[in-house]
């Protein structure tokens, strides 16, 4: 049987999630930051505080990213991968999503690049049959 990986969640990167595309805060370990895969995705479980599940996006102007969405009840913060770099987003701490956005742009080399609304897609369900998708806008929110 495979030994089940736990590891910091600002180590989740895209090859962790080829190899397991949801993870959730491995129990008892909340104050260490340490999460691990979700071995059964089919449907999500619903008893986890948040799960981080892998996702591909889209800006208005049609650019792709890959990335994850971070989701309790609903999506409240999604993390895009650019090269070696990982850009967060999250409804409740909209300053640091504003200086994100900023470095993200530069990162593109687009200054004015219009990022938000940002479209989300992931090839999983919540229990009730609702596949995780939709919009995300950190600053339309709170």
């Amino acid at each position: 049987m495979k030994n089940i990986p736990k590891i910091k969640s600002s180590q989740l990167t895209p090859e962790r999630f080829q190899e397991y595309p949801v993870w959730a805060w491995a129990e008892d370990f909340y104050e260490e930051d340490l999460v691990c895969p979700v071995i059964e995705t089919e449907p999500l479980p619903n008893d986890r505080d948040a799960l981080f599940i892998k996702a591909d996006f889209w800006t208005p102007t049609g650019r792709h990213f890959e990335g994850y969405v971070v989701a309790g009840i609903e999506v409240y913060c999604v993390e895009l991968f650019v090269g070696p770099q990982q850009f967060g987003f999250n409804v409740g701490l909209q300053d640091l999503a504003e200086q994100d956005l900023q470095e993200l742009r530069q990162t593109i080399m687009d200054e004015q690049a219009q990022i938000f609304p940002l479209q989300y897609r992931t090839n999983f369900r919540f229990a009730n049959g609702e596949r995780v998708e939709g919009i995300f806008d950190p600053f339309q929110r709170g």
